[in-house]
């Protein structure tokens, strides 16, 4: 999954979340902050935590695994159309509404995510 954050003042932030395989390394310029992780492949269903520290501040997000059903269609995905945007600055949406973009970002995600993966094993 790609994670981006917006308004932080430094140029590295990290994403954290016991669903992820590693931490997520995030870096850029200018307060735009993008990085990569994978979703575990033991992470069962259900929310988890995600911590983005920034240089100056720390924003609590959650992402949603969700159970995938037996014969699930498989289509190849874009990854990179995939993201999560995190507002860390005054203008825009508050911290509210960015977490929650992030989490339902994320959620989506990982959905597509976890369901390429398992189609790719019964193959």
């Amino acid at each position: 999954m790609t994670l981006k954050v917006s308004g932080c003042t430094g140029s590295q932030a990290v994403a954290a979340s016991r669903a992820f395989t590693a931490d997520a390394r995030l870096t850029g310029t200018q307060g735009a902050l993008s990085g990569s992780t994978r979703v575990g492949s033991t992470v069962g269903p259900g929310a988890y935590e995600v911590k983005v520290t920034c240089a100056d501040r720390v924003v609590d997000g959650r992402i949603t695994i969700a159970a995938m059903g037996k014969g699930a269609s498989v289509a190849p995905v874009d990854a990179a159309a995939h993201f999560a945007t995190v507002a860390t600055s005054g203008s825009g949406p508050d911290t509210a509404q960015a977490v929650t973009g992030l989490a339902l970002a994320s959620s989506a995600a990982v959905a597509v995510g976890l369901r390429t993966r398992r189609g790719r094993r019964t193959r």
